[in-house]
């Protein structure tokens, strides 16, 4: 009996282990492939907890540039040129700036990425998806980022952005194309109060 014992022991220990392993290996496999990336373009589709749903067009290139362009009627754009980060309402011409480091996807626009930089939450491996979640350790406005990859071969198709208030933000991605040649003149903050009607 006590044979039987040590043997389920073993058993179970090596299963642990097993699966630590594995687990290890595909949160290596997430950050080679954000480490990877250079530039990413892809098209968009955001639902907000409300119920709003919103469509539009995100282009990003390493380090911290960003233009995230949404479809009509929303007349919202946003663009980090690597030190602002600019919030431009095309309608009403205003432009409002922040702190770049307050974007909950800033995790995509450092150099490197270094998963030691975040708590991880949950990690689950189901049916050909992948999904983590992080908490932030630095200052953040908001509480975690869940990504979700395919996971063969490894391939971003979705974040979930949570709040402190219970608020979720839910962003899909669909024609991405990653390290892709992207203008750098996407990244370029122009104050809508002075751009003539006509070429807006």
């Amino acid at each position: 009996m006590e044979k039987i014992n040590v043997i389920l022991k073993i058993i179970i220990c090596f299963s642990v282990l097993s699966s630590f392993s594995f687990e290890n290996e595909d949160i290596q496999n997430i950050s080679n492939y954000i480490n990877n990336i250079k530039s990413f373009d892809s098209n968009f589709i955001q639902i907000n907890s409300n119920g709003d749903n919103l469509s539009g067009n995100m282009k990003l290139s390493k380090p911290n540039l960003l233009r995230i362009e949404y479809n009509h009627p929303i007349n919202r754009l946003i663009i980090s040129n690597g030190k602002k980060l600019a919030i431009i309402n095309k309608r009403q011409k205003t432009l409002n700036f922040y702190d770049i480091n307050q974007l909950p996807i800033k995790i995509l626009l450092n150099d490197k990425f270094t998963i030691s930089d975040y708590k991880i939450k949950k990690f689950e491996k189901k049916e050909g998806i992948m999904s983590i979640e992080l908490k932030i350790l630095k200052d953040s406005n908001v509480s975690s980022i869940e990504l979700i990859f395919e996971n063969s071969p490894v391939n971003l198709k979705k974040w979930v952005i949570r709040d402190f208030q219970g608020y979720r933000t839910e962003m899909y991605l669909e024609n991405t194309r990653i390290n892709d040649k992207i203008d750098q003149k996407n990244y370029v903050i122009e104050d809508p109060r002075l751009i003539p009607f006509g070429n807006q």
